[in-house]
């Protein structure tokens, strides 16, 4: 492939949400993202039990503090009877 730049957004979620629906959303998109490193750094270590290799957990980490971060505010609009408005794009364009 010749070297290009394509930019193109996706959007993936916009909309208005009950704070039930909001959470369900939520958690769905952040524990499919912390499932799809879990399953990356698995494969590294597959067939190798005596790994001792350190793995970088700083993903994970961050991605388990965002969504109890945003459960919480979601929490929080349920206890005042808010709706959520959600709005999500993906971004992508090549890179050399």
């Amino acid at each position: 492939m010749e070297s290009q730049t394509l930019t193109r957004s996706i959007k993936l979620i916009d909309g208005v949400f009950t704070a039930l629906q909001a959470n369900d959303i939520i958690k769905d998109l952040i524990d499919t993202k912390i499932n799809h490193h879990k399953l990356n750094r698995l494969r590294l270590t597959e067939g190798n039990q005596n790994d001792h290799t350190p793995h970088d957990n700083s993903r994970l980490t961050a991605l388990t503090q965002e969504k109890e971060r945003l459960l919480e505010i979601i929490k929080k609009a349920k206890q005042h009877n808010k709706k959520i408005k959600l709005i999500s794009s993906i971004d992508i364009e090549y890179i050399d």
